[in-house]
């Protein structure tokens, strides 16, 4: 027994610097929405883009996600804003979308996780 606990503390130890250690990558969260329009008056149709750093593909896609989904809560929150989210996607460095690669059974389970935690936030701050 003596043997088995340092042994055990070596290989969690390892796994946690593997974890830790994993070099990031850059991707690039692109969010459509309407916006009002100052001069127009209409809305129009913009893109907002931010550069981030993830460990992997269904990472960037989380951070993604909940970007996206936190813009949903905003808007309802705040319906003045005078913007509307439409989509998002997430790309690597070629551009290449990274939903492509990821099991779509992963995609469905974290945009249901996601949606139902806004969900959830979304009741307690309206209350």
């Amino acid at each position: 027994m003596k043997r088995i606990l340092p042994t055990l503390l070596t290989i969690v130890y390892t796994i946690f610097l593997g974890a830790c250690n994993k070099p990031l990558n850059k991707y690039t969260i692109s969010i459509d929405r309407y916006e009002q329009s100052v001069i127009t008056g209409g809305r129009d149709l913009t893109t907002k883009k931010e550069v981030i750093m993830a460990a992997d593909d269904i990472t960037a896609y989380q951070k993604g996600l909940t970007k996206y989904y936190g813009g949903l809560v905003a808007e309802k929150l705040v319906p003045s804003a005078g913007y509307q989210s439409k989509s998002f996607t997430v790309t690597d460095t070629s551009g290449m979308d990274v939903t492509l690669r990821l099991p779509q059974k992963s995609v469905d389970s974290l945009t249901k996780m996601v949606q139902r935690y806004t969900d959830d936030e979304l009741k307690r701050l309206k209350h």
